[in-house]
Protein backbone atom coordinates (compact mmCIF):
# COMPACT_ATOMS: atom_id res chain seq x y z
CA UNK A 1 0.00 0.00 0.00
CA UNK A 2 2.80 2.45 0.88
CA UNK A 3 4.66 1.70 -2.36
CA UNK A 4 1.55 2.58 -4.41
CA UNK A 5 1.16 5.87 -2.55
CA UNK A 6 4.84 6.70 -3.08
CA UNK A 7 4.46 6.09 -6.83
CA UNK A 8 1.42 8.41 -6.95
CA UNK A 9 3.38 11.16 -5.15
CA UNK A 10 6.24 10.80 -7.62
CA UNK A 11 3.85 11.05 -10.56
CA UNK A 12 2.19 14.17 -9.10
CA UNK A 13 5.57 15.80 -8.33
CA UNK A 14 6.84 14.97 -11.82
CA UNK A 15 3.74 16.52 -13.36
CA UNK A 16 4.10 19.68 -11.25
CA UNK A 17 7.77 19.99 -12.17
CA UNK A 18 6.98 19.61 -15.88
CA UNK A 19 4.19 22.16 -15.60
CA UNK A 20 6.44 24.68 -13.83
CA UNK A 21 9.13 24.32 -16.51
CA UNK A 22 6.68 24.99 -19.33
CA UNK A 23 4.39 27.60 -17.72
CA UNK A 24 6.67 29.76 -15.56
CA UNK A 25 8.91 31.09 -18.38
CA UNK A 26 5.83 32.41 -20.19
CA UNK A 27 4.87 34.61 -17.24
CA UNK A 28 6.35 38.03 -17.97
CA UNK A 29 7.71 39.84 -14.92
CA UNK A 30 7.95 43.62 -15.10
CA UNK A 31 11.55 44.60 -15.69
CA UNK A 32 12.94 46.71 -12.87
CA UNK A 33 14.32 50.10 -13.84
CA UNK A 34 16.94 51.89 -11.81
CA UNK A 35 19.74 54.43 -12.07
CA UNK A 36 22.40 54.11 -9.40
CA UNK A 37 24.67 57.06 -8.78
CA UNK A 38 27.90 56.77 -6.80
CA UNK A 39 30.28 59.31 -5.31
CA UNK A 40 33.69 59.04 -3.68
CA UNK A 41 33.44 60.05 -0.03
CA UNK A 42 36.12 61.86 1.99
CA UNK A 43 37.76 58.52 2.87
CA UNK A 44 38.12 57.59 -0.81
CA UNK A 45 35.37 54.94 -0.69
CA UNK A 46 32.64 54.59 -3.33
CA UNK A 47 29.25 55.41 -1.81
CA UNK A 48 25.78 55.29 -3.38
CA UNK A 49 23.65 58.46 -3.34
CA UNK A 50 20.94 57.76 -0.77
CA UNK A 51 18.52 60.49 -1.91
CA UNK A 52 17.97 59.11 -5.43
CA UNK A 53 16.83 55.57 -4.62
CA UNK A 54 13.07 55.92 -5.09
CA UNK A 55 13.12 58.58 -7.81
CA UNK A 56 15.67 56.79 -10.01
CA UNK A 57 13.12 54.07 -10.75
CA UNK A 58 10.82 56.55 -12.52
CA UNK A 59 11.54 57.61 -16.12
CA UNK A 60 11.87 61.26 -17.07
CA UNK A 61 13.88 64.26 -15.99
CA UNK A 62 14.74 64.63 -12.29
CA UNK A 63 16.53 67.51 -10.58
CA UNK A 64 18.89 67.04 -7.66
CA UNK A 65 18.52 69.73 -5.02
CA UNK A 66 21.57 68.71 -2.99
CA UNK A 67 25.18 69.40 -3.98
CA UNK A 68 26.43 66.15 -5.44
CA UNK A 69 29.64 64.94 -7.08
CA UNK A 70 29.18 61.97 -9.35
CA UNK A 71 32.02 59.49 -9.76
CA UNK A 72 30.22 56.53 -11.38
CA UNK A 73 26.76 55.63 -12.65
CA UNK A 74 25.06 52.30 -13.39
CA UNK A 75 21.65 51.95 -15.00
CA UNK A 76 19.47 49.00 -15.86
CA UNK A 77 16.00 48.61 -17.29
CA UNK A 78 16.06 51.84 -19.32
CA UNK A 79 16.95 52.09 -23.02
CA UNK A 80 19.30 54.99 -22.17
CA UNK A 81 20.07 57.68 -19.58
CA UNK A 82 21.78 61.08 -19.62
CA UNK A 83 23.22 63.01 -16.68
CA UNK A 84 23.51 66.82 -16.66
CA UNK A 85 25.52 69.51 -14.89
CA UNK A 86 22.55 71.92 -14.91
CA UNK A 87 18.98 71.67 -13.74
CA UNK A 88 16.04 70.69 -15.96
CA UNK A 89 18.14 68.37 -18.15
CA UNK A 90 19.35 71.06 -20.54
CA UNK A 91 20.99 69.52 -23.60
CA UNK A 92 24.04 71.79 -23.49
CA UNK A 93 25.05 70.48 -20.06
CA UNK A 94 25.09 66.74 -20.74
CA UNK A 95 28.06 64.87 -19.22
CA UNK A 96 30.33 62.47 -21.07
CA UNK A 97 31.36 59.12 -19.62
CA UNK A 98 33.54 56.16 -20.42
CA UNK A 99 33.53 52.54 -19.35
CA UNK A 100 36.33 51.16 -17.22
CA UNK A 101 39.25 50.15 -19.42
CA UNK A 102 37.76 51.79 -22.54
CA UNK A 103 38.83 55.03 -24.20
CA UNK A 104 35.62 55.73 -26.14
CA UNK A 105 33.57 58.57 -24.66
CA UNK A 106 29.77 58.85 -24.78
CA UNK A 107 26.96 60.85 -23.20
CA UNK A 108 24.48 57.97 -23.49
CA UNK A 109 24.50 55.58 -20.54
CA UNK A 110 23.49 52.17 -21.79
CA UNK A 111 22.31 49.32 -19.61
CA UNK A 112 24.65 46.98 -17.81
CA UNK A 113 27.90 48.92 -17.53
CA UNK A 114 29.65 51.04 -14.92
CA UNK A 115 30.04 54.48 -16.47
CA UNK A 116 32.77 56.72 -15.06
CA UNK A 117 32.77 60.51 -15.32
CA UNK A 118 35.55 62.22 -17.22
CA UNK A 119 36.98 64.76 -14.81
CA UNK A 120 40.23 66.15 -13.44
CA UNK A 121 38.74 65.86 -9.95
CA UNK A 122 39.15 62.30 -8.64
CA UNK A 123 35.94 62.67 -6.62
CA UNK A 124 33.89 63.32 -9.75
CA UNK A 125 31.74 66.00 -11.38
CA UNK A 126 29.00 68.10 -9.81
CA UNK A 127 25.63 67.11 -11.24
CA UNK A 128 22.21 68.78 -11.11
CA UNK A 129 19.81 66.50 -13.03
CA UNK A 130 19.36 63.25 -14.94
CA UNK A 131 17.00 61.83 -17.53
CA UNK A 132 16.22 58.17 -18.22
CA UNK A 133 13.58 56.79 -20.51
CA UNK A 134 12.42 55.87 -23.97
CA UNK A 135 13.62 58.90 -25.89
CA UNK A 136 16.98 60.56 -25.81
CA UNK A 137 17.02 64.25 -24.95
CA UNK A 138 17.50 66.66 -27.81
CA UNK A 139 15.97 69.74 -26.23
CA UNK A 140 15.32 71.05 -22.74
CA UNK A 141 12.62 69.21 -20.80
CA UNK A 142 10.67 70.06 -17.68
CA UNK A 143 11.48 67.79 -14.73
CA UNK A 144 8.67 65.50 -13.66
CA UNK A 145 9.85 65.19 -10.07
CA UNK A 146 12.20 67.27 -7.95
CA UNK A 147 14.18 65.62 -5.19
CA UNK A 148 14.46 67.20 -1.80
CA UNK A 149 17.60 67.19 0.31
CA UNK A 150 15.67 65.52 3.18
Amino acid sequence: MEAGLLVKYRIVLGALAALSVTVLPTIQAKERQDLRLYRINKDGISDRFWFTRGKARKPGCHNILKKSRLHRAVQFGYPACHIYTSKNCTADSVLTFKRDGEEEETSVLLEGYSWFTISDNERGVRIKSWHCGESLIAEDVTPEVELSAD
